[in-house]
């Protein structure tokens, strides 16, 4: 029993997902790949059968493109399995906005996903992965960068261009280097992890496009 449980410890560790210089805000890293979209959630999904790497699916009604290009009014991103380092958005309720920084899926690294050579079903159940894909509106990301954005109220909120998290933690592991009781009352009595930039969306627009602009030709 003790060697079965090593063996899954050792398993799950080995898929473990290990992030390194994560970027200090969404805007700090905008590639020329990056479609980004400003969407409101639709529905949830479950992909079925699943992958290791696509858990469900999430329709999207687009209202606005800030990187990329699409004109669907509908795209779908596939929701990740964090140990694989992929993003997810099905914790975001219905109905609810956000922005989204993504990658395209096309139907060639869809297919190595879920291989039609294992059973037809397996394609067949998930056939609408596949034709968002050949059309270039299945998206996807990972979670090693700040990737989302949650709007309300006409405004975004989130790590927009800095993360008051890796602020604190670096002004928390000083003090605790100092004194353990010190840096436990700083991280309690500031609670970063609650602290998030709000910004009206046409000022985060324009922080987008203006770095998405320089991939423009």
């Amino acid at each position: 029993m003790i060697l079965i449980l090593y063996a899954m410890l050792v398993y799950n560790l080995s898929w473990a997902c290990s992030c390194v210089n994560i970027p200090k805000g969404f805007v700090t890293n905008i590639q020329e790949e990056h479609v980004i979209i400003h969407a409101k959630v639709l529905s949830h999904n479950a992909a079925k059968p699943t992958s290791f790497n696509i858990k469900s699916y999430t329709y999207l009604e687009r209202i606005k493109v800030l990187a990329g290009k699409t004109d669907a009014d509908t795209l779908l991103f596939v929701n990740g399995e964090g140990a694989s380092c992929g993003a997810s958005i099905a914790g975001i309720q219905v109905g609810e906005e956000i922005i989204v920084k993504s990658v395209q899926i096309d139907d060639l690294e869809l297919a190595y996903l879920f291989p039609p050579d294992q059973t037809d079903s397996k394609r067949g159940a998930n056939k609408v992965l596949f034709d968002f894909a050949e059309k270039g509106l299945l998206l996807k990301y990972e979670i090693c960068d700040q990737w989302l954005l949650k709007v309300e109220e006409n405004k975004a909120h989130g790590n927009i261009t800095r993360s008051f998290q890796q602020r604190h933690v670096k002004i928390f592991r000083f003090i605790e280097s100092i004194n353990y009781d010190w840096g436990t009352w700083y991280i309690n009595e500031y609670k970063p992890w609650r602290r998030k930039q709000h910004f009206s969306l046409p000022k985060t627009y324009r922080k987008i496009t203006r770095k998405s602009k320089r991939f423009l030709s």
